[in-house]
């Protein structure tokens, strides 16, 4: 859609680790405190795998995407009281998850 240069082809999974970054700082938020949860994000964001499977292209992303979208449902289902947005967010990260590598089965 964009063409087939290198940094277009890249960049989705780009955007897609970016997205779970985002999720993961609302999980550290609901989960930690203080200097914990800035210590956390700041390793999740300079994190080695994090980096090079951002830059793959390859359905990691995809897997990471899910992962953290089941994770962050799962983090406001322990404090919320209704659970139809949560049951969403499992159900669509475990499929985007599941449908994008078969390592996604844990996340199931």
């Amino acid at each position: 859609m964009f063409g087939e240069s290198d940094a277009a082809v890249r960049l989705l999974p780009a955007l897609l680790s970016c997205v779970s970054l985002g999720l993961f700082s609302g999980v550290a938020k609901r989960w930690l405190s203080g200097e914990a949860r800035f210590f956390a994000v700041a390793l999740y964001a300079v994190s080695p795998f994090h980096i090079w499977y951002a830059q793959e292209i390859t359905p990691y992303a995809f897997l990471e995407l899910g992962t953290m979208l089941t994770t962050a449902a799962f983090a406001r289902a322990l404090v919320s009281k209704s659970w139809l947005p949560e049951c969403l967010g499992f159900g669509l990260g475990t499929a985007i998850a599941f449908g994008s590598q078969y390592m996604g089965v844990l996340v199931g």
